[in-house]
């Protein structure tokens, strides 16, 4: 296992992120240095820009691509796609972040990679308002660094999404159809910070037949969740009357999925829900990570037909948690 992964340890609560910077211009002439950051787990290498070679009828975003010891990588120009004017200082050459995940991959162009960083998730807020009208869905957590600059978390899902060029609602119908498997089976939670994920996990699961709760974060799903539980107590019920399993992101501002999942088996309320961790992080450290904080499945995002299967494989025990109390 790697070291750092080991050290972090299942329910830390801890990301380490890769600190990056584009340098933009700005209206009145000067040059401000956007600090940006992307998870080290999704991370493969870090390279001097190579040569790029264009590709017709590319989305706008799409520099080129490159060869990667025989693998064609698209470079996406960042700048470009968080709709920066880019100035990039002229005595440091480009870099491309070599970025695997969702099983694919993908090099972000930057101007200069700076350092890595290890930091609470409950020190990742959401974006406030204002960055989230002038970014949309490209910008998914902001936090303060120790010289009170702000670092922006960017969404890489989004940028495949966009990359793919379907909408949501095309890539579910493409892959599962209009088929219902039922109506009204029971309600799932669905915990993830990017709308384009939620959407395409809610949209899946209603073809199947299921209703769903949704929540943006862990620490919003565990409130959630321990509200309903006294409810549910407070009924003469079990959680699992009502809710046959929760499906999370890893990647989380304020609470991660691996500490969610752990606050989820420590609660005798919630401990036999059945918990699937949905991430774009792939490799068996993950696994093995997201095993020793006692979820039930691990999948790699996003293939709708497996995410159906396993839910169907859960739902059974989900209607039975809480009553072995």
């Amino acid at each position: 296992m790697d070291t750092r992964q080991e050290a972090l340890g299942a329910d830390s609560n801890q990301i380490e992120l890769v600190d990056f910077r584009i340098f933009e211009r700005q209206e009145d002439g000067s040059v401000y240095e956007g600090i940006y950051g992307i998870n080290v787990s999704k991370v493969r290498e870090i390279l001097i820009l190579p040569p790029l070679s264009r590709v017709p009828d590319a989305p706008e975003v799409i520099a080129g691509i490159f060869n990667l010891r025989g693998i064609q990588v698209p470079a996406v120009d960042l700048a470009r796609w968080l709709k920066l004017t880019e100035a990039p200082p002229e005595e440091i050459p480009r870099k491309v972040i070599v970025a695997e995940f969702n099983n694919q991959t993908i090099g972000l162009i930057i101007h200069q990679a700076n350092r890595i960083r290890q930091i609470p998730w409950s020190e990742i807020k959401p974006p406030p308002i204002l960055i989230s009208r002038r970014h949309e869905t490209s910008i998914i957590g902001t936090t303060t660094l120790d010289d009170g600059n702000t670092l922006l978390l960017i969404d890489v899902e989004q940028i495949v999404a966009e990359i793919q060029g379907q909408s949501v609602e095309e890539l579910v119908d493409t892959q599962i159809g209009d088929r219902q498997l039922g109506q009204h089976r029971g309600y799932i939670l669905v915990v993830d910070d990017s709308s384009v994920a939620r959407k395409q996990m809610s949209l899946t699961l209603k073809k199947g037949g299921y209703d769903v709760v949704e929540a943006e974060d862990g620490q919003e799903a565990a409130d959630l969740l321990t509200r309903m539980a006294g409810e549910a107590e407070a009924a003469g019920r079990a959680i699992g009357d009502d809710l046959l399993l929760v499906i999370s992101d890893v990647e989380m501002p304020r609470m991660d999925g691996y500490s969610l999942v752990s606050t989820i088996k420590a609660n005798e309320h919630l401990r036999l829900l059945p918990v699937i961790l949905h991430s774009s992080l792939s490799g068996q450290d993950n696994i093995d990570r997201a095993r020793r904080a006692g979820c039930d499945e691990y999948m790699v995002k996003f293939d709708p037909h497996l995410l159906l299967q396993t839910v169907e494989k859960l739902a059974g025990a989900g209607r039975n948690a809480g009553t072995e109390q």
